[in-house]
């Protein structure tokens, strides 16, 4: 049985193919289109999946939609984005994560900072507190939809992800194989990309698994996470990412 998702999915699927056809934007034999129906998958989170050699296919899905250089999974198109090359930090830049510490985390802390990025859905309690430096959410996994839409900043959001926010022009979107993290870790894509946009220091708040080795996320947050067998190596993750660039962990 199809979900919601997939079911609109398969009819954007089948209106995209139609529109590009027309167009002339895509040839169509029968060694094309009966594929794309019958060989294509869609995941339950509405993305495409086609993993077979056949470059002719792969070069259509290429039209409909956007991926990652080399990989078998397609994504919708995400409408309007910030180019990432005109994203400039300087000075320290604060991360904010989900642990309890967040709970604790006021105007005044993050106020001294020339920038706040926070994890994924920390954006909503950051975004409260209304700070002065300008604050920018970042989302790499997919699986959370677009449950981290900033109201007044900007957001960072991996390829996979930003069709969710395809109405939301204020993004920067960037492609998870460009960066040398591992993809189980958000914080590091924050890092990297921070410290490449010429970020100088980092200020590391609510990563109690790191500071208290404590899972548990903040109570404003309203939810537990579901697994945390991996959050054990994010340190080492996040370090990396830093390189050079000093790196603090702060307790509240």
């Amino acid at each position: 049985m199809y979900n919601r998702i997939q079911v609109t999915s398969l009819l954007r699927h089948a209106t995209l193919i139609v529109y590009h056809w027309f167009r002339g934007d895509i040839p169509l034999s029968s060694k094309t289109l009966l594929p794309l129906f019958t060989e294509v998958g869609i995941t339950w989170d509405g993305l495409v999946n086609y993993d077979h050699p056949h470059v002719g296919l792969q070069r259509v899905l290429d039209v409909l939609y956007v991926r990652e250089q080399g990989e078998t999974t397609w994504a919708p198109h995400y409408g309007h984005s910030i180019a990432l090359d005109r994203l400039e930090l300087k000075g320290t830049v604060a991360i904010v994560g989900k642990g309890p510490d967040l709970d604790k985390l006021s105007r005044d802390t993050l106020s001294e900072f020339d920038a706040v990025i926070c994890i994924n859905q920390s954006i909503h309690r950051v975004e409260q507190l209304k700070t002065r430096p300008p604050v920018y959410s970042i989302q790499s996994d997919m699986r959370i939809k677009g449950m981290c839409r900033p109201s007044h900043g900007k957001l960072i959001v991996s390829l996979l992800a930003a069709h969710c926010y395809r109405k939301f022009d204020e993004k920067y979107v960037f492609r998870l194989n460009d960066l040398d993290v591992d993809r189980l870790c958000t914080a590091a894509f924050a890092v990297e990309l921070a410290r490449k946009a010429g970020a100088e220091r980092f200020k590391m708040f609510a990563f109690d698994a790191v500071t208290r080795n404590n899972c548990e996320y903040a109570r404003c947050l309203g939810e537990q996470p579901a697994d945390t067998r991996d959050w054990h190596r994010h340190k080492a993750m996040i370090e990396k990412a830093a390189r050079d660039v000093t790196i603090d962990w702060v307790l509240l």
